[in-house]
């Protein structure tokens, strides 16, 4: 196959390295599986022309190192082409890739996209804007300023700003009242935050909250009633414990198309797939079934 490789050079661990050197490993694990390989690293700020580029291009393949926020970039161009989108997962969490079952190790990955095979996965947007994991309102949108306010400073710093938020988050206890509209009326409720995600969480108990199907069609809604960030802390216990449903002050709505309002606010800042990005209000959720093709292991291999 075709294959083009970007790889962020501020990837959030590429950052202290030789961005060359990954390049290069990725690029001989594809050519030694036979591709034709071409390899490009991008500066954050240049990769929206490159990515319009590739766009115009189609290869058969694009290999994109990154975190969640460089692989919506990519799947902003690739939407509805046929070209089909690998993430290496060089970001800080790397939502999609696990979700992919995709190796976090750099050289599993490429191996493992090096002889993959092609799966239609759901895009799902929020006012028109993509996203592949989910979009957050609430207290938890600072960690995401955060990561890119700290991002390749010194670990101390990071730790201590990362601390801050915390404790920030955990003494939150201003809920917000918001409404949601699944289409059969809107649902007036207070919320300390709010998360939409492209297809539902698993239920089953995990470290970190996974989708176990990524082409099932719908939005999912998890709207935290707690009244306090401890109590919003615990329940990310539960989460992982695999109770999230037993909550009674989490509300799931499960819908193709969302609307939700926020009270007396014209514009609220959402992480959307870990970028913060301010967005007008109502917003307006939408699901694009199988509108991207992507790479994943081929585990029959």
């Amino acid at each position: 196959m075709q294959c083009l490789i970007i790889i962020n050079e501020r990837a959030g661990t590429v950052v202290g390295v030789s961005a060359e050197a990954v390049a290069d490993s990725v690029a001989h694990h594809f050519v030694a599986a036979g591709h034709d390989v071409t390899c490009e690293i991008v500066k954050p700020e240049s990769l929206g022309a490159v990515l319009a580029r590739v766009r115009k291009e189609q290869p058969e393949v694009l290999i994109v190192g990154g975190g969640d926020g460089t692989a919506r970039c990519a799947a902003a161009a690739l939407v509805d082409t046929p070209t089909a989108l690998g993430v290496l997962p060089l970001g800080t969490i790397n939502r999609l890739a696990r979700d992919l079952t995709i190796p976090l190790d750099t050289d599993e990955a490429a191996k493992a996209l090096a002889r993959g095979r092609v799966a239609l996965i759901d895009v799902a947007e929020v006012n028109e804007r993509i996203f592949l994991c989910n979009a957050i309102f609430g207290p938890t949108t600072r960690f995401s300023m955060e990561r890119q306010k700290l991002r390749g400073k010194p670990a101390l710093e990071r730790l201590r700003g990362y601390v801050m938020v915390v404790r920030d988050v955990l003494r939150r206890r201003r809920r917000t009242p918001v409404y949601i509209d699944d289409g059969t009326g809107a649902l007036h409720l207070r919320v300390l935050s709010l998360v939409v995600t492209n297809n539902p969480y698993s239920n089953e108990a995990s470290l970190t909250m996974r989708r176990p199907e990524l082409d099932a069609g719908a939005l999912a809604v998890y709207a935290a009633r707690h009244s306090s960030g401890w109590a919003m802390a615990a329940a990310g216990v539960k989460a992982a414990l695999g109770r999230l449903a037993g909550d009674p002050n989490v509300l799931q709505v499960h819908a193709p198309r969302l609307t939700i309002g926020i009270a007396e606010k014209s514009s609220v800042a959402l992480s959307i797939d870990g970028e913060v990005e301010q967005l007008s209000t109502p917003l307006v959720f939408t699901i694009r079934p199988k509108a991207l093709r992507v790479l994943v292991p081929d585990n029959t291999a």
